[in-house]
């Protein structure tokens, strides 16, 4: 099932983020005479599935430079060894990416452009079997 949503800058009411030339921006747009506001199509994202997923992004302080091209990921595993290892598999992917869950930070190894992986710790594990997050 297709969904078309518009995300918004939380506290800025009438800033959203935009895809322009392979790039994510903000974007302030004007409301019209009537109240309405009309959304460009870079305003537009596409949503093909949907699951019980909470995502938060945090735009970090020290952030100088944007991340060209967008990395995308196409597959999440979860290593079922006694040590949990988180591996993400996508594209566009560079060494000083770091994979969040929440606002914990985990430890982070790039193996390729394609591929990070990143140790959970036993706290995350406690929070995904209380149902917090359902499925890695």
């Amino acid at each position: 099932q297709l969904h078309r949503i518009a995300l918004a800058i939380k506290g800025h009411e009438n800033t959203f983020l935009c895809i322009e030339n392979d790039e994510i921006k903000k974007r302030e747009i004007t409301r019209e005479s009537n109240n309405e506001i009309e959304l460009p199509e870079s305003a537009c994202w596409s949503l093909v599935a949907t699951g019980n997923i909470e995502t938060i992004y945090i735009e970090p302080i020290n952030y100088t430079s944007p991340i060209t091209p967008v990395p995308k990921v196409t597959k999440i595993e979860e290593n079922n060894s006694t040590a949990r290892i988180l591996e993400v598999y996508g594209t566009g992917f560079t060494p000083d990416m770091v994979i969040f869950i929440g606002d914990c930070d985990l430890q982070t190894t790039f193996r390729d452009k394609t591929v990070l992986l990143a140790s959970v710790p036993e706290k995350l594990i406690f929070k995904m079997n209380e149902g917090r997050i359902e499925k890695l």
